[in-house]
């Protein structure tokens, strides 16, 4: 909560003891609601292409300069402060960034499997906002829409506001989760539903509460307090049913406006199948990488090399968060993930005492953060504009026309209850295990306006259920920890927030001039040393200058180019593959032997990286029969068929012409 509410001082405690400091905590304010713009701000610019984009960079720097700030407060008198076992555990967990964006190019022939997969996206009436998947806006609107509810539902000040408020943000949210079509979401927010049922019915069982006390526990000594746990647990029912209703008519509109189909139903079988394919696929890759993992933000190329030949698509993530973590990160930070929650579990479970007095001392220090915490998240709306101009889409106008007045009225009908409500600690436990449910299936943890959530939950039970004994921090422990963080942001800038940042706006200015495009490219790679993105475009530039002049310097330059590109990337099967295609085609024009020799090599290194892909056998094949290996290309040719044959999807299956031109072998 932003506000404390205010304690009773102890008669038997000595005025000079209760008197206020001279000294309060200023600074805790600001840190707050900068703290706020950063979780509201994120997931209103797209949050799934950070990869290769770095538009989620500016908000990694803003964390590690509020960290190093909060440690200068931390120095500057020797504040207390709290650690607990879920502390230790979440600063064992590396961070997981989501998998790299491979795109190489948007235009399809006309009728082709490729060119109706897109126009299908694009004429797809599912939600997407700022998410590239359904799934990951399913995913961030679950586990809030069920918190909403519980709110709701724990009202007993000042209900009527409340549940108005409520009522008029959570039809919203419900309405857009319908459109998601979200199966796994669907689950996970009725899972939801029935614990906030069960834990409002019988809250004097339940673990943790609102600031470390058991308030819960101690209701039995107020009367008036059980008149009104009695009103809450008694309206349950009637909110719950209500909620049932609501959501009946929204699946009844969305089904008429053709939102929702009975597909959502029918496939849900296979859309599990495929999930069980992308997991064992993930767990084979877990055998080969046990202690580091691929790298975060690497499962997309390494996937392919396990992929089955069955399975449907190369995908970013493994569909569930905790093979997400252990493949991409290894086995120590997975079982570092599993002590967060173990933790988290347990401080919610068994809550300790706080001490009055050193909570009444804390109250004292802490002046009131409600108007900074507000004013951050209108900060945070507002800075998502030029967030988002950093990357590659900043938020439409409908963010500022129709979010901020609804922000306003919620805000204006919930001040009361943020001044005088609680926020008990399960609530925010409730949350997290929707956002973990669906994520079991759905995936995503890696992107950052689903993480955020995750990170936000945990930090809020905490605060409620956690009580463990404040400790002055050593002032040498202080400074040590400012010379950390600003070290920290000092890699950061250099490595990450100033090579990215400027060789993306290189390459956004290539984009918009074509009489420029080699030298801002060139600068794009001199920005970014460790990039492959510029050196691709380089050579794409290239080779489609060859293609016009069929001079053998512009060639020799795309190999120069091309070659780059494959050392800084050299995992990515698509590259290679299209470099054996380049390769090739110079063959048929310029007759050279190294050219052909060029294609074989990149075709077979595809190929080790993407063992089960029917297309990279056949144009190995191909290039085999080209330079007069036969029985190479029966070899490839037979491969290729039956991986095709193994296929049952249409959009990987080989392509007509190649195909064809395999079958005139005499196949």
């Amino acid at each position: 909560m932003s506000r404390r509410k205010k304690t009773v001082r102890d008669p038997s405690v000595p005025p000079a003891e209760t008197a206020p400091k001279p000294d309060a905590d200023r600074l805790r304010p600001w840190l707050l609601g900068a703290t706020v713009a950063m979780f509201v701000a994120r997931p209103l610019f797209p949050s799934e292409s950070i990869g290769d984009t770095g538009e989620g960079i500016p908000l990694v720097m803003l964390a590690l300069v509020l960290a190093a700030l909060w440690a200068v407060r931390m120095a500057r008198r020797g504040r207390p402060w709290r650690w607990g076992a879920t502390d230790a555990a979440v600063l064992a967990l590396e961070r997981n960034p989501d998998g790299m964006l491979r795109a190489e190019g948007l235009w399809f022939p006309p009728d082709s499997v490729e060119r109706r997969q897109f126009e299908n996206r694009l004429e797809s009436v599912e939600p997407l906002a700022s998410f590239a998947l359904t799934n990951s806006l399913a995913g961030y609107l679950a586990p809030w829409l069920v918190v909403a509810l519980g709110i709701g539902v724990g009202a007993v000040e000042h209900r009527r506001r409340v549940w108005l408020a409520v009522a008029a943000s959570g039809v919203l949210v419900a309405a857009c989760l319908v459109l998601t079509k979200s199966r796994s979401a669907y689950v996970a927010t009725l899972l939801g539903l029935v614990l906030v049922a069960v834990f409002c019915r019988r809250r004097e069982r339940r673990p943790g509460t609102g600031g470390g006390q058991s308030h819960l526990r101690g209701e039995d000594a107020d009367p008036q307090h059980n008149v009104g746990r009695a009103a809450k647990i008694g309206t349950v029912p009637y909110v719950l049913a209500a909620a049932a209703g609501v959501t009946a008519v929204l699946v009844v509109l969305a089904v008429a406006v053709g939102g929702l189909d009975v597909e959502v139903l029918s496939e849900a079988s296979k859309s599990l199948g495929y999930r069980v394919q992308y997991w064992q696929s993930t767990v084979a890759m877990i055998e080969d990488h046990p202690i580091m993992g691929c790298g975060p933000g690497h499962f997309q190329d390494a996937y392919p090399r396990y992929k089955l030949p069955e399975a449907s698509e190369e995908i970013a993530d493994p569909h569930n968060f905790l093979l997400e973590v252990w493949a991409t990160a290894g086995t120590p930070t997975m079982l570092a993930m599993l002590a967060v929650l173990g933790c988290f579990g347990w401080t919610l479970w068994k809550p300790k005492s706080r001490d009055p007095a050193e909570q009444e001392e804390e109250t004292r220090d802490n002046p009131d953060a409600t108007a900074a915490i507000f004013g951050g998240a209108l900060v945070g709306v507002l800075a998502a504009w030029p967030l988002g101009i950093l990357g590659t889409t900043p938020p439409g106008l409908v963010v500022l026309l129709a979010g901020l007045p609804l922000g306003a009225v919620a805000v204006a009908l919930l001040r009361r209850w943020v001044d005088d409500g609680r926020f008990p600690a399960t609530l925010a436990a409730i949350g997290l295990v929707v956002l973990l449910v669906n994520l079991l299936a759905a995936g995503g943890i890696g992107f950052p306006g689903v993480a955020g959530t995750f990170w936000l939950l945990l930090a809020l039970g905490l605060c409620q259920a956690e009580a463990s004994p404040a400790r002055n921090l050593p002032r040498v422990a202080a400074m040590a920890l400012v010379a950390t963080f600003f070290i920290l942001g000092a890699i950061c800038y250099r490595t990450a927030y100033q090579p990215v940042l400027t060789a993306q706006a290189e390459i956004n200015a290539a984009r918009g001039k074509p009489a420029d495009v080699t030298r801002h490219l060139h600068a794009a790679a001199v920005d970014d040393p460790l990039s492959a993105e510029a050196w691709k475009l380089l050579a794409s530039v290239a080779f489609t200058q060859w293609q016009q002049d069929h001079d053998p310097g512009t060639l020799q330059q795309y190999h120069e180019y091309n070659a780059t590109a494959l050392e800084l990337d050299p995992n990515a099967s698509p590259a290679w593959a299209v470099s054996g295609d380049r390769c090739l085609e110079a063959h048929g024009v310029t007759g050279q032997p190294e050219e052909l020799q060029a294609a074989v090599l990149a075709y077979r290194r595809a190929i080790e990286l993407y063992p089960n892909n029917a297309t990279y056998h056949a144009k190995l094949a191909v290039a085999l029969q080209t330079a007069g290996d036969e029985p190479g290309f029966r070899r490839e040719a037979d491969a290729a068929l039956e991986l095709d044959r193994q296929n049952p999807h249409e959009d990987k299956r080989i392509g007509v012409e190649l195909r064809s031109r395999l079958n005139r072998r005499g196949l």
